[in-house]
């Protein structure tokens, strides 16, 4: 019995350790990351014309930085929705401001990509436009009915139209 127990504990020791090392390898080869922080905020202007102001941060040297701001369906640009910049160095920070007309609630989406070796990595982030109260029209619609299941859980069931 005391063979069997030593046998189970060093099975157990060794699968541990080998899940351990396909996790770090599996990290390791995980897809490469844009070394940037992007930031985006609006402000309103006027009713109907917002102001996007969008910050990007690379977190090591960079060969480039470009700023994009993708507009929502009937948005219209104002300024150019787009910057490039040069070579920036780590904690640099570049700005593009780009005042949109839309109609509310409306969402930009800014991008930014970069040049590092070996290629160009991209990042991005939402920003709000117009009343933020209101719902967001990719917010999971509300529960159509609760169902009781065998083991007695009960489940909130979401019905698409």
């Amino acid at each position: 019995m005391r063979h069997a127990w030593c046998l189970f504990l060093a099975l157990v020791w060794g699968c541990s350790q080998d899940a351990e090392r396909t996790v770090r390898a599996l990290n390791a080869r995980s897809k490469p990351q844009a070394p940037i922080l992007v930031k985006a905020t609006s402000r309103a202007l006027a009713p109907g014309v917002y102001e996007v102001e969008a910050s990007v941060t690379p977190t090591s040297a960079v060969g480039h930085v470009t700023i994009d701001a993708l507009l929502p369906r009937g948005a219209v640009a104002e300024s150019q929705p787009s910057a490039s910049f040069g070579a920036t160095g780590r904690g640099v920070t570049r700005r593009m401001t780009v005042r949109v007309g839309a109609a509310e609630p409306a969402e930009v989406i800014v991008r930014a990509h970069v040049g590092i070796a070996g290629g160009v990595r991209s990042r991005g982030t939402i920003v709000r436009l117009g009343n933020t109260d209101r719902v967001s029209p990719h917010a999971a619609p509300a529960p159509a009915a609760t169902v009781t299941l065998p083991g007695g859980a009960r489940v909130a069931v979401v019905r698409s139209p």
